[in-house]
């Protein structure tokens, strides 16, 4: 069985790459993701999107059994939120950890 437990959380608006007056709210949230069979931890990372017009666009990504180290695994999603990862480079952020 897989439990969740959510480490890290930001908002922020990004408007660098919209056109004038077009500015999205973003929220971050890190999971900790616990696996009891394996007893190994993986990390999830979901992103939520508004636009001006109220529309949502979420993404998520999941990293499964990525660590045995709790507190390590604890330690990276912190780093991962700090600077704000997004889920589309995840996989390739860990890779540079």
């Amino acid at each position: 069985m897989l439990k969740k437990e959510k480490i890290y959380d930001c908002t922020f608006t990004n408007c660098e790459y919209l056109k004038e007056n077009d500015t999205r709210e973003i929220n971050l949230e890190y999971y900790l993701l616990s696996n009891e069979q394996t007893d190994l931890f993986g990390i999830e990372v979901l992103k939520r999107e508004r636009d001006t017009f109220g529309l949502e666009n979420i993404e998520t990504e999941i990293v499964q059994d990525y660590n045995e180290d709790i507190n390590q695994t604890k330690k990276i999603i912190g780093i991962l939120g700090e600077n704000k990862v997004t889920p589309i480079a995840l996989s390739e952020v860990l890779q540079e950890i």
